[in-house]
C-alpha cells in the first residue's frame, strides 16, 4: 500500500478539531502548526521508510459538496402508478 494512503488518515486523526495557524516548509519537512501549539512535521520517505528529498505541490484545491439523493415517485409505489 502506498505511503500516502497510510499517511492521510493519520494526519486527519492528529489534526481533528484543531485550528491550523500556518503551513510551512523547510528544506525537507512540511510543518503544519496549530493554534494550540501542536505541530505536525511531515517528511517524504521511500517504501522502506528512508527519507527522500521532495517538494510539496498542491495537487487539488476546492470544496467538497455533499448532497442527499432525491427520489422520484411516492414511497412504496413505483413511479407512474
Amino acid at each position: 500500500m502506498p505511503l500516502a494512503c497510510l499517511l492521510l488518515p493519520d494526519l486527519t486523526n492528529r489534526l481533528a478539531e484543531r485550528k491550523i495557524e500556518a503551513v510551512l516548509k523547510s528544506d525537507d519537512i512540511l510543518v503544519i502548526r496549530c493554534e494550540d501549539g501542536i505541530e505536525v512535521h511531515v517528511s517524504w520517505c521511500d517504501e522502506g521508510g528512508e527519507p527522500v528529498k521532495g517538494e510539496p505541490k498542491v495537487a487539488w484545491f476546492g470544496k467538497h459538496v455533499y448532497v442527499k439523493t432525491a427520489h422520484i415517485g411516492v414511497f412504496g409505489k413505483a413511479a407512474g402508478e
